[in-house]
Parts: C-alpha cells; structure tokens; sequence
C-alpha cells in the first residue's frame, strides 16, 4: 500500500502508512478493529487497539502545548532579550510556542474520533515560584518580535501577544506563564496561531489571558480538547515575578 507524506494539517485519505521526517503512523486493520501505532524519531513510540471497524480519513490537528505523562496546563515562555515596557505603554509583537499534535480517525458515517495526541519535541518544563507552591509549566524560550516568526510545521505555532503597562513605573518582563486551558488555536494547512493579552499590574505583578486572535479569514478552529472551566477565570495573575 502506498505511503502517504503528512505535510499540512487537516484531512487526508486512509492509508495504512503515514510519514513525515519526524514521525510515522501505522494503522494494521485485524478483524473488526485497527491496530493503531506511532513513532516519534528519537523520542517515543506508542500502539494502541482502537475499536473501530473501518476508518475513512484521518485528522491531523495542531493542539495546546501538553506536556505528555504531566498534568498541567502552564506554559512558561521564557523571553531571550527582557521587555522593557515604559510607564502607560504598551507592545504588540509575536513569540513562538510550541504545540503539540492530535489525531483523529474518520468512519464510514463521518463521525471523527480522537485517538491520540503527542508532540514531536521533546517537552522541557520549568517550575514557576518556588518548590513548595510553585506550579509545574511547559517551558519554551522563545523572542518578542515585531515581525511574525519563522514556524515548524507539526512543530511550533505562533502567540500574538498585546502587552500593556497602565502602571506609573517602568516594568521589565523576562518570562511569561499562561494557563492554556483557554488557549484558541486556529489553521492553515501549514500554519498556526493563537492569541494572548497581559496587564502589567505593577513590577512583580501581571495578569495573563489567552484571547480570540484577528485576522482569521481561511483559518479553521482546532478541536479544544479541554473542557471548558465553567465558572472559572480565563485570566492568570503572574504573582511570583516577571
């Protein structure tokens, strides 16, 4: 059977063999139900039995930045060159963040399922605060740009990010955490993007909140594969240092 080459987000046919230069998906129909596996070059290898009788197409979705066998839904952007915001200032620009992959299977009747989400890089993490009530964050380091930033297919996506200072004093900003619970991520066949706002409160204090981002003619809205909180806060207050 004919390999297929995965090389844009969305939907492509079946077909037992799947391959990019960094992973591979193989599905082995036995009897009533697929033997399921992926390998990740140099990083992991999973297989799975999924209970399904025949598959049509498969999805391919970019997806929030999970940390695979953590729970958490922090990412930690870590700024090479500090932001100096000036007092009633404000920054728009873009950073990368790293994202991970979904996949999902397609049946006769076009109902789609996921079966499986994984990243291609391997997750570093970072601890925000101190040991005894910090919080665990997917950490990536990344720069503010004014300009929108090379992306890795499967690999990366793009954050804008609108940064506002209302405060009387000068703040310097050198890391960044977002919870990504209420993180929208929207794409293109070989791109991807989302959105965030922060308000500078004061030198140690920022509150953080990812938003709907503009600009979305063409694009598609990816699956949100957290629930959303009901009766909870979207924003996030930064209050361990900035």
């Amino acid at each position: 059977m004919e390999t297929l080459e995965l090389n844009k987000y969305g939907y492509y046919p079946f077909s037992p063999f799947y391959k990019n230069e960094s992973f591979e998906l193989i599905f082995q129909k036995i009897n009533s139900f697929y033997q399921y596996q992926r390998d990740v070059a140099n990083l992991d290898s999973s297989k799975q039995i999924i209970s399904i009788p025949e598959i049509t197409k498969i999805y391919v979705q970019p997806s929030e930045p999970f940390a695979q066998g953590l729970d958490t839904t922090f990412l930690l952007l870590k700024l090479r060159e500090p932001l100096h915001l000036l007092p009633e200032s404000s920054l728009n620009g873009y950073v990368s963040f790293p994202i991970s992959l979904s996949l999902f299977v397609s049946d006769k009747e076009d109902k789609i399922h996921h079966i499986d989400t994984f990243s291609i890089l391997k997750p570093k993490l970072a601890l925000y605060s101190n040991p005894h009530n910090g919080i665990i964050c997917r950490y990536w380091e990344t720069s503010f740009s004014s300009e929108i930033p090379d992306e890795k297919l499967f690999s990366t996506g793009i954050l804008e990010l609108n940064i506002n200072n209302p405060t009387s004093s000068k703040v310097v900003i050198s890391q960044l955490v977002l919870n990504f619970s209420y993180m929208e991520i929207y794409f293109k066949p070989t791109t991807c993007k989302t959105s965030a706002r922060v308000k500078i409160i004061s030198d140690k204090f920022a509150e953080t909140e990812f938003i709907t981002p503009s600009g979305l003619d063409g694009y598609n809205k990816s699956i949100d594969l957290i629930p959303t909180k009901i009766l909870t806060s979207s924003k996030y207050l930064m209050e361990f240092g900035l």
